[in-house]
């Protein structure tokens, strides 16, 4: 499958890699190779993660990784365009973020 990012989702990552920027650089750029690991992962096999259930949209949705097991990738299949549609911390309001 292609990927595509939503406007919504680059602005996640810029967003992330810059809190990590502060925090601890190294830390940012492992963030990049997990959370395009895993992307890869899904274009290879959609369908994984579970559809997140309070969300009307019915988007599916997986970790990171194990390291980054809070950050979420929201994603869903439209033909053969994977579209991530954000990339989120857990402990956000999500399903607010998505209203």
């Amino acid at each position: 499958m292609r990927v595509r990012t939503t406007e919504e989702a680059d602005r996640d990552i810029r967003e992330i890699i810059g809190y990590f920027a502060l925090v601890h650089p190294d830390i940012g750029l492992k963030f990049i190779e997990e959370l395009w690991g895993t992307i890869a992962l899904i274009a290879d096999a959609p369908g994984l993660g579970a559809v997140y259930r309070d969300l009307k949209l019915r988007l599916r949705f997986v970790r990171v990784s194990r390291r980054f097991h809070y950050h979420l990738i929201f994603y869903r299949e439209d033909g053969d365009i994977l579209r991530i549609v954000r990339i989120l911390h857990g402990s956000r309001n999500i399903v607010q973020l998505f209203q």
